[in-house]
């Protein structure tokens, strides 16, 4: 897969979760599950896939523990 692929694939399920996880019309929520599941299918889901995924959790993990830490200091300050 290119990188213009993987760029929009990235981008599309996030989106299309949303719709699953929001959308009232069970309709659409099928339409939109459909979409889901066809775009995590094009992306595959390989080791390297999956190494990307947790390299995003955990330096995401990293920045909420920075912001919490921040938070705690501001409010240290404050009292």
């Amino acid at each position: 897969m290119d990188d213009t692929a993987q760029f929009a694939g990235d981008l599309n399920v996030p989106r299309f979760a949303d719709r699953v996880r929001f959308e009232r019309d069970p309709a659409m929520r099928v339409s939109g599950h459909r979409l889901l599941l066809e775009e995590e299918d094009k992306l595959g889901r390989g080791v390297e896939r999956l190494g990307n995924v947790q390299r995003h959790i955990s330096e995401s993990s990293r920045r909420i523990a920075r912001q919490k830490a921040l938070i705690a200091k501001l409010i240290a300050q404050r009292r």
